[in-house]
């Protein structure tokens, strides 16, 4: 699983958003347009600059809604550095299984102005 969450960070770091496509969960793909999917990247693109590093920081689980169903999720968390925000930025990657295989199943980036880590991170 971090494999493909390693992955999907790089590639959303190249902007390679037709390989980000191709990793998504077939579930959200029959749920959501492709439009839908990527427009999470634009916006992150557009809001913090592009990615220019990004480190491994942390994981947790949970689960989210896709059409009438939950599915069970691991986020990782990365601490980014982009072109407008230099620290206190974060990139979630979301992966989940489906007929044994992991598929991207979110991705998204938040800034944490007080403390600088996300509430979870041990200091």
């Amino acid at each position: 699983m971090r494999a493909l969450a390693d992955q999907t960070a790089s590639q959303l770091a190249r902007n390679e958003l037709d390989a980000v496509y191709i990793s998504i969960s077939p579930k959200l793909k029959s749920a959501y347009s492709r439009d839908e999917l990527l427009n999470p990247a634009f916006a992150m693109q557009s809001t913090f600059g592009h990615i220019k590093s990004y480190d491994f920081e942390a994981i947790n689980y949970g689960k989210r809604g896709v059409g009438n169903e939950w599915i069970r999720i691991v986020k990782y968390w990365y601490h980014a550095e982009t072109d407008e925000y230099p620290d206190k930025t974060y990139l979630a990657v979301e992966v989940t299984q489906e007929l044994g295989e992991y598929y991207v199943a979110g991705y998204s980036m938040e800034r944490v102005l007080l403390g600088g880590k996300l509430p979870f991170l041990k200091h």
